[in-house]
């Protein structure tokens, strides 16, 4: 019996998720206008690294072979997403979050 192509799809599809989830290592540190993160993620391509972000929020997603990495962050400062700076090299990712000054939007109150 042959298998219909939504089924072949299906079957490549559950092939390609990992088979195990972990958190990888990673280290932050501020900085003074950037929070910097470095994640080891060894063995995972640099197509499969998928970053996500909110001004207080960051999740990282990077496969490899059966393993899948993933870490989600909550951060008490918010970041500006627009402006993150990422590169990867031999299994390091290096990720630059530029902090927002919380007095750029502060409205001056004039007193009577």
């Amino acid at each position: 019996m042959a298998l219909t192509d939504a089924q072949s799809k299906s079957i490549e599809e559950k092939k390609a998720e990992p088979l195990y989830w972990v958190v990888p290592t990673y280290h932050g540190w501020l900085d003074e206008k950037k929070y910097i993160l470095e994640y080891e993620l060894p063995g995972a391509s640099k197509d499969s690294i998928k970053i996500k972000a909110l001004p207080d929020y960051f999740t990282l997603e990077a496969k490899r072979d059966n393993y899948g990495y993933h870490s989600d962050l909550e951060f008490g400062f918010e970041i500006d997403p627009s402006k993150i700076k990422a590169t990867y090299h031999e299994g390091l990712l290096r990720i630059e979050l530029p902090l927002v000054d919380p007095t750029e939007k502060a409205v001056e109150v004039k007193i009577e």
